[in-house]
């Protein structure tokens, strides 16, 4: 999360890292959050500093007026977890209507099962 650590105002937030991985049992975990999966040197320095063993991207595209973004920062995790031969968990909020969703064209491939 390293997007969030400083705000546009100068002001810091009330998050603090290290919040881009976390262990659960055995499974270590790398946190991609909504568009950090498409900066470099966030998903750079979590996958090759904690070396996970899953990477989880949860997304919030409900604002959204189409399905497009979250299929792009969908297929950009899928594709770190290629790259780094991991496992990927996504979580994404729908555009605010799940027919919305169903019925724009960057919602087919957006998900392996084609469901929500």
């Amino acid at each position: 999360m390293v997007a969030f650590w400083r705000l546009p105002d100068g002001h810091t937030s009330g998050i603090h890292p290290p919040l881009d991985n976390a262990a659960y049992g055995k499974t270590h975990i790398a946190a991609l959050i909504c568009y950090e999966q498409a900066l470099v040197w966030p998903v750079l320095w979590t996958l090759t500093r904690h070396h996970p063993t899953l990477i989880v991207a949860p997304e919030s595209v409900h604002w959204e007026k189409s399905a497009a973004l979250g299929n792009l920062e969908a297929r950009l995790a899928r594709a770190w977890g290629r790259l780094y031969g991991l496992p990927v968990a996504l979580a994404v909020n729908l555009p605010k209507t799940r027919a919305l969703a169903e019925s724009d064209p960057d919602f087919e491939g957006m998900y392996p099962s084609g469901r929500v």
